[in-house]
């Protein structure tokens, strides 16, 4: 137990940890997921990576990615395969990549757009214009397209959920999948976001994992084979700075093959000596303890390896390297380091820079927190209120998930989930909303936010007289929620009960 203590000392944020989980392997499929679901936001060229895990845990479900313009993508999996892309995309319709592939003309498209009650394919198969062979390679292509223009400089919400099984026409493999991100880092990656991303694990060692069945096949990229023993020089265990300076004249091609071995497994970064010692709460604590204003994001920043402006992932990452460290006989340094967290906080949401209260102000030290935690929260129901749960959501995970000061954290979390999953109308488990209502606290369970909630979760299951239920009883218990209708029907029912004309 205390090796395995010694092994997690280091905070990551839930982006390092996507990225740590290859180097793991004692790691239940059950923490892996935890790891999915702790992602916020997540770039484009990262969502590569995280397609590679999902196909190497042999899961099966939907991975829903969702952009800043609410866009819905849908990647659905079975046992290691990729077996749909859903992407409302018209360029890669199915009927358009058939016409673009010479299988049937424009004017018979046209035709089955008008005639056709079942898929465009199966129709054209039915009048025997196309063979059985020609609808899986459009399939396939269609597939190929999808998954190539979500590999790109954008940032996805992303949620998976797990199913029985999936609908499978045709299938991409694993080893298809590393053929495809080869592709995608040889002409879509830029060497500036490989540069900032290999930036967290700078001074980590660089370890080769032998016995994957792909190693030759891969080592043998055009792109890998360019740079000078490069086959020898990543087996040696040395750090990415070291190999960094030995390919600085490749340094483009060594990036771009370094996350392609980090992608398909091969390669992962393991922490040296020196940054595990940081890890123990009551060293850290004097570390910090002195330190204020810029000395102190400056130091933060160093301790969980994010730059300094990034105050709120910074404030994240410190929060997780408390809870992950906090033992029961460390309860008091964390408590002083939570209350370090949150001073940093505050501070960098004013300019200039206000040294914290002394005892000579009226205001308290817990009354500060609490001041800090209440305008936050209040932005982030004002959120979930008008429907923005992305927002709310990423917020909550940041400000929030690592620390006790929201008793009622899970009921918000919750409401931003299964609002985004009735706004967005995602694919979800849900068996797993149900269970997280049933385990929350019996002071939860008699809140208004509770019924709106099960009021959504109703409706989720087309369950209009549920939905309509939950929702008067969350107006029964707080009026405000009479603004946000789930159905308006029963909102002008309730209108006119009331004596006002809706």
């Amino acid at each position: 137990m205390q090796d395995e203590k010694k092994k997690e000392v280091q905070a990551l944020t839930p982006r390092q940890d996507l990225y740590e989980i290859f180097g793991h392997s004692e790691y239940s499929l059950k923490k892996k997921k935890r790891i999915i679901d702790a992602l916020d936001d997540i770039d484009g060229f990262e969502l590569a990576f995280l397609i590679s895990f999902i196909l190497s845990v042999d899961i099966t479900g939907h991975l829903n990615i969702i952009s800043k313009d609410n866009e819905v993508i849908g990647v659905s999996f079975s046992r290691g395969f990729i077996t749909h892309i859903d992407l409302p995309d018209k360029q890669t319709y199915f009927g358009t990549l058939m016409v673009e592939l010479g299988f049937i003309q424009v004017k018979e498209l046209e035709v089955a757009l008008k005639e056709a009650d079942i898929h465009i394919g199966q129709y054209f198969l039915k009048q025997k214009k196309v063979t059985q062979q020609q609808i899986d390679i459009t399939f396939r292509k269609q597939m190929e397209l999808r998954l190539t223009k979500l590999i790109c400089d954008n940032i996805y919400n992303i949620n998976f959920a797990d199913a029985a099984e999936t609908p499978l026409f045709i299938k991409i493999t694993r080893k298809d999948y590393y053929e495809m991100c080869y592709t995608w880092l040889e002409s879509r990656f830029t060497l500036k976001w490989l540069k900032e991303h290999f930036s967290l694990w700078e001074k980590d060692l660089v370890i080769f994992l032998d016995g994957h069945t792909y190693i030759s096949e891969a080592l043998k990229k055009p792109m890998l084979l360019q740079l000078p023993d490069f086959n020898q020089e990543i087996r040696k265990g040395v750090s990415l700075r070291r190999l960094k300076n030995l390919y600085r004249d490749h340094e483009e091609s060594f990036l771009k093959s370094l996350y392609f071995l980090t992608l398909i497994g091969v390669i992962i970064f393991k922490e040296t000596p020196e940054v595990e010692k940081v890890a123990k709460l009551q060293t850290i604590y004097f570390q910090l303890k002195d330190k204020k204003g810029n000395e102190l994001a400056k130091a933060l920043a160093e301790l969980t390896r994010l730059p300094a402006h990034q105050a709120e992932s910074v404030y994240l990452a410190f929060q997780k390297l408390i809870t992950e460290n906090a033992d029961d006989d460390s309860q008091e340094y964390k408590n002083h380091l939570v209350k370090i967290g949150i001073d940093f906080l505050s501070q960098q949401s004013s300019e200039p820079y206000h040294e914290p209260v002394t005892k000579s102000n009226n205001t308290p030290r817990s009354q500060i927190e609490k001041n800090i935690a209440n305008n936050a929260i209040a932005l982030i129901q004002s959120d979930l209120l008008r429907g923005k749960y992305f927002e709310a959501f990423g917020q909550l995970k940041k400000t929030f998930v690592g620390n006790d000061l929201i008793p009622s954290m899970k009921v918000y979390l919750l409401w931003a989930k299964v609002g985004h999953a009735l706004n967005a109308n995602l694919k979800v488990n849900l068996t797993n909303f149900e269970n997280e209502l049933a385990d929350l606290t019996r002071e939860d369970k008699d809140t208004a936010e509770f019924e709106y909630i099960n009021a959504m979760l109703a409706k989720l299951k087309n369950d209009k007289k549920g939905s309509d239920l939950h929702f008067e009883n969350a107006i029964k218990k707080k009026a405000i929620f009479l603004k946000h209708p789930l159905n308006k029907g029963l909102w002008a029912k309730i209108m006119n009960s009331l004596g006002i004309n809706s």
